[in-house]
């Protein structure tokens, strides 16, 4: 049958659907996009939302290939041939995710799923579609905030690891921090002080450069810099993500604050009657010992721990004092610490007026020939750690019987046996299953079963099998688990799989928390850029439906840059923290508060027009008087802001109405 005739044909079925009307609707009115083609890719028919996810006709797409159609981008074509091969064999296809390009050149990304079916006996294809670009963008927004998490994480433990110098900090922190950026093999990082430069190894001045300042006592004494080593973007002001000025300003005030405190502990060692007065209350021993082990000092405010009157000490030698091996490791570790000069610790054991205890000395050397000996009674802690020993020990012994769901199979896959947890998890016993073959469906829903067999088959290549997916238990509930398993080698051969299922329903439910959290700024607590624009978009939605107008404002805080470097990053967040109270004293309930990113935000008002952006302006002006005439510092806070509106009759996208906005807000800055 030719293709004209195919297409006639086609549409007669369809009208044949008058008599089931409810059959007709369900097509055309289905919420995702549904469209059918022969069996070489030409449109035959489709719904509503295939229209509306193409941006096409339906009379422009009926009878076109969907090649020719420039829809699908180069790279995505050998995969839409290879789907339409299985088609071919009546195989159905997918999920499989495609980029779309629409008829307005806007790329999506979704996920297709194909049928093959026959009507009036001639083999055709029904495909669903489903736009997951809101999901797409989700997880590489979550991508970014773990890597963003995972560096300042990293760069926390770095500076409250107190066995290494500043310098090896500084030069850690440099190295990690190309990680938590968008494209960190292209990234290199610098820490330039007053005093000294850091950098990671492949570090290169390039134009493609982000920076914050370094403050200490509200003094610049620095930069963090960061730079791209080749272009990622034809722009140099896209080059960085709104989200990574943020991270640089927070690791910059982490370093700030981290060398304050540096300086602060420099201070007080140089403070020799301070440190004493300190030391004098601690329930620590110090002792100063020369290189050759005679007691200079001795600082104790108990005398319970000190094995001898500090009388009785002084100018004696450690052999003539201590247990004849406990002096050796002293007077070994002693020469260690002087030579390396470096930090020493040991642990020992030793009978004082308290009783048997155990002590850690850290030895750190003064001058060339003498240390430091802080003494600490780690009794409780050994004590803990004897307690802990058994009990990993008992539970070694109860892991035997695993507390997880588990299963035994032979080589085939077919049951050989289960533990007491897998009953309880999957609703199975022993001797239902028992002989049975795993990947036969009764844990697995039907989507699942090709890849438990897939799985199976990497089991019997001896290899180790950890995965995320979903089960189902006897009463046909699914949950999501995961899986480990791993072959069972008896004399060099495999005999069979254990496989362990964890339920993860719960810890599914904390990451859609997290995911949730992300929602809230947490400097500020309005809503974030993300979860900011998700409810804008809603508003253009609601306006377009009931028909009313939509004012936006793109608001930038002049000068915040000025204020930050002058007065430092804590300064600057508090005047974040009151132009938000600013907003919210000011602003409707139903007016949207969202921050941008750094000083930039929007503000979104419901059912509100151009008309009403002079009282807006006078209210916020008025407000923003109050909070200036409180300020004490040698600064004031000014607004630039820009407006937009959405008009129903004249619908704008949600990108035009920010970039008008943004542009007038730029327009306004530089006509001060």
């Amino acid at each position: 049958m030719d293709k004209n005739k195919q297409k006639v044909s086609f549409r007669k079925e369809i009208k044949s659907f008058d008599s089931m009307e409810f059959y007709k609707t369900l097509f055309e009115y289905a919420p995702d996009p549904y469209y059918i083609t022969d069996l070489e890719g030409n449109f035959l028919d489709g719904n509503k939302a295939a229209e509306k996810i193409t941006g096409y006709q339906r009379e422009e797409l009926i009878g076109k290939n969907f090649f020719q159609l420039n829809i699908l981008p180069t790279y995505e074509i050998p995969k839409a041939q290879q789907a339409i091969a299985r088609n071919q064999q009546g195989l159905a296809t997918g999920p499989d995710e495609f980029t779309l390009k629409r008829k307005d050149n806007i790329k999506i990304t979704v996920e297709i799923f194909t049928y093959p079916l026959k009507i009036e006996g001639e083999p055709l294809v029904l495909a669903i579609a489903r736009d997951i670009s809101e999901r797409k963008r989700t997880e590489q927004a979550l991508s970014e905030r773990i890597k963003e998490l995972n560096c300042l994480y990293r760069v926390s433990k770095i500076m409250v690891n107190f066995d290494i110098s500043g310098h090896q900090a500084l030069q850690s922190i440099v190295e990690i921090l190309p990680s938590a950026w968008q494209y960190p093999e292209d990234i290199c990082a610098g820490i330039k002080l007053n005093s000294q430069d850091y950098q990671s190894k492949n570090f290169r001045v390039t134009k493609w450069k982000q920076s914050s300042s370094i403050t200490v006592k509200k003094q610049a004494i620095g930069e963090l810099e960061v730079y791209y080593l080749k272009p990622i973007s034809q722009s140099v002001e896209n080059f960085f993500l709104k989200e990574e000025y943020d991270l640089i300003d927070s690791l910059a005030r982490r370093i700030s604050q981290y060398l304050e405190v540096k300086k602060t502990e420099e201070a007080l060692k140089n403070s020799e009657e301070y440190s004493r007065s300190i030391i004098e209350v601690m329930p620590d021993i110090i002792f100063r010992i020369s290189q050759q082990g005679i007691y200079l000092d001795v600082i104790s405010s108990s005398k319970e721990m000190l094995f001898l009157p500090k009388n009785e000490l002084l100018g004696k030698n450690l052999k003539d004092t201590l247990p004849e091996k406990t002096a050796i490791r002293a007077l070994a570790y002693i020469n260690k610490a002087i030579k390396s000069k470096s930090l020493q610790v040991f642990e020992y054991e030793m009978e004082v007026p308290a009783g048997n205890l155990w002590f850690e000395a850290r030895l750190l050397p003064f001058g060339k020939e003498e240390v430091f000996i802080l003494i600490r009674n780690i009794t409780e802690r050994k004590e803990m750690e004897n307690s802990l020993r058994k009990s990993q020990q008992e539970f070694a012994s109860l892991f035997q019987s695993n507390p997880e769901a588990t299963v035994y199979t032979d080589e085939k896959g077919n049951i050989i046996n289960l533990n007491s947890k897998f009953t309880e998890l999957f609703g199975y016993t022993l001797e239902e299953i028992k002989g049975k073959n795993i990947d036969s469906g009764l844990i697995q829903p039907q989507h699942k079963l090709q890849e438990a067999r897939r799985l199976t088959e990497e089991g019997k290549k001896e290899q180790n099998v950890n995965i995320e997916t979903i089960r189902k238990k006897k009463d046909g509930a699914l949950f999501p688990v995961y899986i480990s398993g791993s072959p069972v080698i008896i004399d060099g051969k495999q005999k069979g799989m254990i496989a362990t299922y964890y339920d993860i329903t719960e810890r599914k439910k904390i990451e859609k928390q997290l995911e949730e959290m992300v929602r809230i700024d947490s400097l500020t607590g309005c809503y974030s850029r993300k979860y900011g624009l998700e409810l804008l978009d809603r508003q253009i939605k609601l306006s377009q439906r009931n028909k009313t107008h939509l004012l936006l404002a793109f608001l930038d805080i002049d000068n915040f840059k000025t204020i930050n470097d002058t007065f430092g990053h804590d300064e600057g967040d508090d005047v974040l923290k009151e132009v938000v109270r600013l907003f919210k004293s000011t602003l409707r309930e139903v007016d949207i508060i969202c921050r941008m990113g750094g000083d930039e935000f929007l503000l979104v008002f419901p059912e509100s027009s151009l008309g009403d952006v002079r009282l807006i302006r006078n209210r916020l002006e008025e407000k923003l008087h109050q909070l200036n005439c409180k300020i004490e510092k040698n600064y004031q806070i000014q607004f630039s802001i820009g407006f937009s509106e959405y008009d129903p009759k004249k619908p704008k996208s949600l990108d035009k109405l920010i970039a008008i906005a943004d542009q007038k807000m730029y327009k306004e800055k530089k006509s001060k």
